[in-house]
Parts: structure tokens; sequence; C-alpha cells
């Protein structure tokens, strides 16, 4: 582990990052209703931002009219958009009639799209610029605890995650429903997505305990990544040494690394792939369930951040977590 942040007073929801003035800043929304800012190189606080009348479950970052700005969302019901570099409150995004779960954003034909997900059991799609509420996305049956987009075949698409135990693709431009992929015994509570030998993959992770990759292209699944041994409450992706990785983070209070392509992981350390000779391992060190997953590149270095009910961020070195669970396995084999 490289640095544990403390500041908040409950637990933390979510976990995000952003650039601002080439410094990489760590942001976590929390129980305590706050964003909390942070320098991803030294770890000092630099900001809260206030304003959530209860708890925030969701953080991300965008560009708007070349400015980088956080947004957040929260049990309150609403979406906030604030300016990254002085944590003024630039916008309140009102709409959804239930907890906000999600948000996130995208870019959908020069426009930058905000997108907010729901247990009013929609995804909500705003523009960036002027707050403007652009498609209501209905299909679900019930909460959506997750939403991000990708790209599939030149086409920009809405993905989002639900309590119905479903993942939906949906067509930004459009709000047309493309496909559902189903396969879940229980409900859905985080999507992803990443690029794999050109192919574009979609994740989840769920209350079934397993994380699912699927082909984003047809809807076929392709792996069930099965170890954790609770919930998993969120999937995301990472790229070390041109290998791309995916995060998962559970109530069994680990984060876990498997390699996207091979779908390898082991418990309380690390497997090696009789082919490729890939080694992954399970980062321990929260000392609750945690909640949330995401990366960052600081100095070169690859780092996973989570955040738990413990009140606490961590930051893990990602290739130095990989590299000693390697050294311990090729000892433990001689």
């Amino acid at each position: 582990m490289l640095r544990v942040l403390e500041g908040h007073a409950d637990g933390v929801c979510a976990v995000s990052s952003c650039t601002v003035d080439g410094r990489v800043l760590v942001l976590s929304g929390s129980y305590d209703h706050t964003v909390k800012m942070w320098d991803a190189a030294d770890g000092t606080e630099l900001r809260e931002l206030e304003g959530h009348t209860d708890a925030v479950l969701t953080v991300a970052s965008c560009t708007v009219d070349g400015r980088v700005v956080v947004l957040s969302g929260s049990v309150d019901q609403k979406v906030k958009m604030w300016d990254a570099a002085d944590g003024t409150e630039l916008r309140v995004f009102e709409g959804h009639t239930d907890i906000v779960y999600a948000v996130t954003s995208c870019n959908v034909d020069g426009r930058v799209v905000v997108l907010s997900g729901s247990a009013d059991k929609t995804v909500r799609l705003w523009d960036a610029a002027d707050g403007r509420q652009l498609r209501v996305l209905e299909g679900h049956t019930d909460d959506v605890f997750a939403v991000t987009s990708c790209t599939v075949e030149g086409r920009v698409v809405v993905l989002s995650g639900s309590e119905d135990r479903t993942v939906r693709m949906w067509d930004a431009t459009e709000g047309t429903e493309l496909r559902v992929f189903e396969g879940h015994t229980d409900a859905v509570y985080s999507v992803a997505s990443c690029n794999v030998d050109g192919r574009t993959l979609v994740l989840s992770g769920s209350v079934d305990k397993t994380v699912r990759l699927w082909d984003a292209a047809d809807g076929r699944q392709l792996r069930v990544l099965e170890g954790h041994t609770d919930d998993v409450c969120a999937v995301t992706s990472c790229t070390l040494d041109g290998r791309v990785l995916v995060l998962s983070a559970s109530d069994d209070r680990t984060v876990r690394m498997w390699d996207a392509a091979e779908g390898r992981c082991e418990e309380g350390g690390v497997k090696r792939d009789a082919t490729d000779g890939t080694e992954l391992s399970v980062l321990w060190g929260h000392l609750r369930d945690v909640n949330a997953v995401a990366s960052c590149n600081v100095d070169g270095r690859t780092l996973v951040l989570s955040g738990s009910w413990d009140h606490t961020v961590r930051m893990w070195d990602v290739g130095r977590a990989v590299n000693v669970a390697a050294a311990a396995a090729v000892a433990a084999a001689e």
C-alpha cells in the first residue's frame, strides 16, 4: 500500500481522479455529505466540496468549455457540478425523483453530456454546458446503480447496471435501447468497459459475487471472474506494462486485480498463468467493505484508488503489488 487518505467522517462511497494544471487529484465522495479533493502525489487534502444535503454516492470529472469540473451525485436526488480549480459550485442538475447512484460523462457529436443513474429506474442525459435535460432512458425495472459509456463500432453507447440484474446498452445519440446483457443472478452494482486486442469489453460487478466480461459488439458473455466472497461493489480497468487489468472492489474488504485477457486471480496473492507467466494480486488493507475503486497515473506509476466504509481512501502502487507478489510466488516455488 502506498498511502492512506484520512479525513472523511463517514464511509467513502466513491473515488475518481482528475488532472488540474498538471497536478493529479484524487476525488472522494462520502456518506458525510462531502466531496474531498486530494493531491495524488503526497496525499494532502486540498479542498472539501460542501453543498449536498445527504450522502454523496458517486463522483466523476470531465472538461467543459476548457474547464475541468467535478461531478457528484447524492441521496439528495441531485447531480452537482463544481469547478475543480477552486471548488465553486457551478450547476445543479435536477430531475431525478429518487437517489442518484451514478454519474459520469461522455462526448456525443462534439457535445459533453452528463449521464446519471438513479433509484427512480432511469438514466438521464444532460447537456454539461447549460444543464438542460436531453433525454431520459427508461427500460430498467428497478434501481439503476451504475452508468458509464464507451464506443462500439464507431458509435457512442451508454451502459447501465441495475437491481433488476441486467446491464443495458443504449445509443447515446438517439436513446434507443440496443442490447440487454443477462447472466447475473443478483443486482448489478457496477459497470465499466475496456479494450482488449481491439475488442471492446463490458465489465459488470454484482451482488452475486462475480465480475462478468461481455463482448460489447454482440452481447456474448465471455468470462465469469470468481473469487470474491461477498458483493462486488465496483469494477474498473487499467493498463500496466501494456496489459489490461480488471479491478474489482468488494464487501469482502479486498480489491482484486485480474488479467482481462485470461481472467486470472487467486486468493491471498498471486496465480501464475502457465501459458504466459501472468501474475496478479489481491490488495488487502481496508478494515471494512470496499465500496469503490478507480485508477490514475502519477509520475509514470499506475495507482489504484479504493474507498471504504472504514472512512479512508487507500492508494496502491499496482506495479509494485504485482512485482512483490510475483517474487513471493517464485520464492515459494523454489
